[in-house]
């Protein structure tokens, strides 16, 4: 699609100390294009706004307050680019003769706008002239007037025409074309914004990055109003910051984000989409551990340098500000895996989550020194069930009387686990047996093989 590069002019505004925003609206006026902010001091300027879709527009120029909020509109006007890339476009004027620095003199017929002694400069344009009123108005260029756009002089051409004391004249300017040409930029710079506190995202932002740094444990970013932002147009958060800190981004009224939570080391890149049918939803490319959070991890050591991504299942009480991404996790586990804050001591509850208290705190498992089961039934921290069958064992129970047999020997005793008497044999030297009576063969014993373990620390992903 083809686009063109809407310039416009403004002029020298030196006794304005505040900021000036120049924006480009929609042809209502409600949406908002794409704009600039410039700060004092306020020279002649060019606005210029590339990549503009051939379309109706509002140029709106305002003096801004420190909030962001227009106390003085400077300038507003409808505009259609009319040539691609090239067109430089100016808003109507107005000057009362007399007024200090407007360049007309009562009873002279003539004035200069060159831009010396703080007077407007209108060289290079093509000027149309009326009065606010009076018999001659509409004024006509080479009857009533002449224009020398070359030295910026304008001299009225009727005999005893003089400029009258007090009297309004108006100034409309052709567009006019640009003497610069476009290219591709290879380097793209833009404007970072520190936030160290709860904030709003200002319009102005994307397009731009902020970097967080927060001075509290939690703070939010509140973004606009999705419908003031151009689509595609992205905003950079940097989540920075040495401590453990959270920074929640919150959708403005009944708008809608994917990602809620941003933790230190991480970014995301966000911006408008508008689906067919006029859906508007915000989109986020992020760049993180938040799609992990819960996730359990193992480690051989315990690693200071890790509290800002994992946090060790070690029994600790944690708080819903520090950890706000991790409570949002632990709120949507299901029943089973969480109890309440009081019970967290109460048997096996220390092996799950814990729900808040009024103080906001919350407990972590205290997984040491367990090990895990995959499955998802039963209780946490429960064994498993003993099963063993009946079977035999032997024992040696001394020198039974001589009367039994006739003779004195060692003996030993069998019985069933559960120990009942099946006898008495006189042989040591027998293998063990069965509940049959048959031998356990001899490749049965030997070195008894046991499940090795490893010594690790469980960490669960914040």
């Amino acid at each position: 699609m083809s686009t063109t590069v809407l310039n416009a002019y403004s002029i020298a505004y030196p006794a304005i100390a505040l900021r000036i925003r120049a924006r480009v609206l929609d042809f209502t006026g409600t949406s908002v294009i794409a704009q600039q902010t410039e700060d004092a001091p306020h020279p002649i300027r060019t606005w210029s706004f590339p990549g503009l879709p051939r379309a109706n527009y509002i140029f709106s120029l305002d003096v801004i307050n420190a909030g962001g909020t227009p106390v003085q509109n400077l300038a507003y006007f409808n505009v259609v680019p009319g040539q691609l890339g090239s067109a430089i476009v100016r808003g109507d004027e107005q000057y009362k003769v007399g007024a200090l620095n407007s360049g007309l003199v009562a009873g002279a017929n003539s004035a200069t706008f060159d831009g010396t002694f703080g007077k407007p400069d209108f060289r290079g344009w093509e000027v149309w002239a009326s009065i606010s009123a009076g018999p001659n108005n509409p004024l006509v260029k080479g009857l009533d007037y002449s224009w020398d756009k070359d030295n910026g002089v304008l001299q009225l051409l009727q005999i005893g025409d003089v400029f009258q004391d007090n009297a309004w004249w108006h100034f409309k300017f052709d567009s006019k074309e640009s003497s610069s040409v476009q290219s591709i930029p290879t380097v793209f710079d833009y404007t970072i914004r520190l936030a160290t506190i709860s904030t709003a995202i200002e319009y102005e932002d994307f397009g731009n990055a902020i970097i967080t740094e927060p001075e509290d444990e939690l703070i939010e970013l509140t973004l606009p109003d999705i419908t003031t932002i151009p689509v595609g147009r992205e905003l950079k958060i940097e989540f920075g910051g040495t401590d453990l800190t959270c920074v929640k981004l919150v959708a403005f009224g009944t708008d809608t984000l994917p990602l809620t939570f941003g933790m230190p080391g991480e970014s995301c890149i966000v911006y408008r989409y508008k689906r067919i049918g006029g859906v508007n939803e915000w989109r986020v490319k992020f760049v993180g551990l938040a799609k992990l959070t819960g996730s359990i991890v193992y480690n051989d050591q315990i690693q200071a340098d890790l509290s800002l991504v994992y946090k060790r299942l070690d029994n600790e009480v944690c708080n819903i500000r520090q950890h706000a991404r991790l409570y949002e996790y632990v709120v949507n586990l299901p029943p089973a895996q969480v109890c309440n804050f009081a019970d967290w001591a109460t048997g096996n509850n220390k092996y799950l989550y814990s729900l808040a208290n009024v103080d906001g705190d919350f407990h972590v498992p205290d997984r040491r020194g367990l090990t895990t089961k995959s499955t998802n039934t039963g209780v946490a921290g429960e064994f498993e069930d003993w099963q063993m069958v009946d079977h035999r064992h032997e024992q040696t129970i001394g020198t039974l009387p001589s009367t039994i047999f006739g003779r004195g020997l060692i003996a030993r005793l069998l019985g069933l686990y559960d120990g009942s008497s099946s006898g008495i044999i006189s042989d040591l030297t027998s293998s063990p047996r069965t509940t049959a009576g048959a031998e356990f063969p001899s490749a049965n014993f030997g070195t008894e093989v046991k499940v090795k373990s490893i010594l690790n620390n469980q960490y669960v992903i914040l």
